[in-house]
Parts: C-alpha cells; sequence; structure tokens
C-alpha cells in the first residue's frame, strides 16, 4: 500500500509539475488606423493578444529591426586628425597602416610589421596649429577584409638646431554605411602603444585630448619613435536597439508615435512570452509612409 501512495504522489508531482510549466499559445496582432502621414502627425498602434513582452522597432535610422543582429557594413571609411609642427622641420612625421602587426610595440614586431606609408594621403602642419589633415578615405584597407593599425612615425636626427616637435589631435576613423555614420575609432579610445627605436628615455606622449612628441635640443641625440593605435575594424557598425515598451508587469497598452522626417517606415513589434522552459516570439510590421 505505501508503495502504492509513492507511485500516485510521485505521478502528481509529475503531472502538476508539467502544468506549471505549460504555456499558452502566443497570441499577438498590431493595427493602425492609418498608414499615410504627414510629418509631425501622430500615429497608435493598437495590440491585441497576449504577449508578456514587446520591443518596438520604429523604422528610424538606428532603429530598424532588420539591423538588430548587424555587426558589420561595407561603407565609405574615413579618417582625420589635425597636426601642428614646431621648429620648422618637416618630413620628420610619416603616418603608416598595417595589417600584418602583431599588436606588440617593440623592435622586432615593429620591423618585421609590412608598413604602408600613406602620409601623402594627408595634409601635415608646417608650422600652423590644429592643421587639418583633409578627409582621408581608406575604403580600400577595408576592402582587404582584415583589421589594420595606424601608426605615427617621429624621425629626426642629431644636428647644430633644435629637433621638431609635433602634436597630434582630433584623431578619429569613422565608416558611413546608407547615410549613417559609425565611429570606429577616436584619439581618447584608440590605446596607443609607443615605442623609441634608438632613444629610449624619449617616448610619444599620450593623453585623451592629444599626442606630443616633443625633439631634444640642438645635438640631441637621433630619435625614431613610433605610437601605435589598436586594431580598427574598419567595416564596424554598431546594431540597431529596439524600446522595450512591455514587459511581463505591464498592461498591454497602445503604442503613439510620431514621424519628423519624410519617408518610408517599416515599424516592427517583437512580441514574446517564455518561461524557465520554453519561449515563443512573433514579428509584426506594418509599413508607414510619412509626407512633408
Amino acid at each position: 500500500m505505501k508503495k502504492l501512495n509513492l507511485i500516485a504522489l510521485l505521478f502528481c508531482v509529475a503531472l502538476f509539475g508539467c502544468e506549471k510549466y505549460q504555456l499558452d499559445n502566443l497570441q499577438f496582432d498590431v493595427t493602425a488606423p492609418k498608414t499615410t502621414l504627414k510629418v509631425g502627425e501622430e500615429v497608435t498602434f493598437n495590440f491585441t493578444g497576449n504577449p508578456d513582452n514587446i520591443t518596438f522597432f520604429s523604422g528610424e535610422i538606428g532603429k530598424q529591426y532588420e539591423f538588430k543582429d548587424r555587426k558589420s557594413g561595407n561603407g565609405k571609411v574615413e579618417l582625420q586628425f589635425t597636426s601642428y609642427l614646431q621648429n620648422n622641420k618637416p618630413n620628420t612625421l610619416k603616418f603608416l597602416a598595417s595589417t600584418n602587426f602583431t599588436g606588440i610595440s617593440d623592435s622586432a614586431s615593429i620591423v618585421n610589421a609590412t608598413w604602408v606609408d600613406i602620409t601623402n594621403r594627408v595634409t601635415l602642419s608646417s608650422g600652423l596649429d590644429n592643421t587639418a589633415s583633409g578627409v582621408v578615405d581608406l575604403t580600400d584597407f577595408r576592402d582587404l577584409n582584415k583589421k589594420v593599425y595606424f601608426a605615427f612615425r617621429y624621425t629626426d636626427n642629431t644636428s647644430t638646431t633644435a629637433q621638431a616637435t609635433w602634436t597630434l589631435r582630433d584623431f578619429v576613423v569613422k565608416n558611413t554605411v546608407n547615410n549613417r555614420v559609425f565611429e570606429i575609432m577616436n584619439l581618447a579610445d584608440a590605446a596607443w602603444g609607443r615605442y623609441s627605436m634608438i632613444n629610449k628615455t624619449n617616448i610619444w606622449t599620450v593623453s585623451a585630448t592629444g599626442l606630443r612628441f616633443t625633439g631634444g635640443g640642438a645635438n640631441s641625440p637621433n630619435n625614431d619613435a613610433w605610437v601605435i593605435a589598436r586594431p580598427a575594424d574598419l567595416s564596424f557598425v554598431s546594431k540597431d536597439l529596439g524600446e522595450a515598451i512591455k514587459d511581463i508587469n505591464q498592461r498591454l497598452l497602445p503604442q503613439k508615435c510620431i514621424f519628423n522626417t519624410p519617408g518610408t517606415y517599416k515599424v516592427s513589434f517583437l512580441a514574446s512570452k517564455g518561461n524557465l522552459e520554453t519561449f515563443k516570439s512573433v514579428l509584426k510590421e506594418i509599413t508607414i509612409r510619412v509626407e512633408p
């Protein structure tokens, strides 16, 4: 008898345990009273169903469902910075790029890497502060499908006059895809590595706002000093984000939206329902046309 009672008890636990985690079918739909609007006109999206969560993608730039998992995009890659030369010694700074540098800032790694001299693509200061480099197109490096290291190399030799001093600011690399600009790297987050090939007592100074190499005075030792940025993924883009407009603790309420720019928008609503054992989701989309 005890054995039978135990079996019955285990059966009930299993039965009710299964029922506890049983998930209702997900039902969800979206309607809008009109799909052609004027700029600045409000539209209300009405919901039916039983979702626990809803994420809203308006279809505007940066808020498109189709790009929610995107990590790369082939756009136009551009770089720019400003420079300042003191002591009137041109040809003492080179701008270089490499796709096979190891990332280790030591003599062997720098020498063994292949560096492409792209100094001729930029405008460098001839004594004027904040000289703009110009917008430099680097799309050809992106087409190599490899991460790229950018470096500045300072060289100046012993002479009877003071050596050059270079200051670099406003360094930024961007990728423009479908008129949207993604910042790949800027001066503050480039994690610059520094190495001096000859004069170990003199290296680049790095701060959040600039790079600076101060040459020595007259009769100072030769200098060959490098400052190298972290690897840059020239196809980088950030994924689009949706807005959480409902969670399990919120009622199912209409969503209001205003579009301020003419165009066609694919408005997406990702609804979901889940528990510890299973998860269900459904996507509903409405195309909205916004006229001037």
